[in-house]
C-alpha cells in the first residue's frame, strides 16, 4: 500500500487553473478571444481580466 503525502507546493490555485483552462480554450479558438469567452459563458472583459492576471 502507498501512502499519499500532502505538498502545498504542487497544488494549483483556482485562479492557476481558470487562467491556464482559459488560455487553452483561447487556442482551440485560433486565438479568437470573442469566441471564447462565448464558449466559457462570459463576458469577453471577464476573460481580459482572467488573461491577465499573473
Amino acid at each position: 500500500m502507498q501512502i499519499e503525502t500532502f505538498d502545498p507546493g504542487r497544488i494549483k490555485s483556482i485562479e492557476e487553473l481558470t487562467k491556464e483552462y482559459a488560455e487553452k480554450v483561447v487556442r482551440m479558438l485560433g486565438g479568437n478571444r470573442s469566441k471564447a469567452a462565448e464558449a466559457l459563458g462570459i463576458s469577453r472583459t471577464s476573460l481580459w481580466k482572467i488573461l491577465k492576471e499573473e
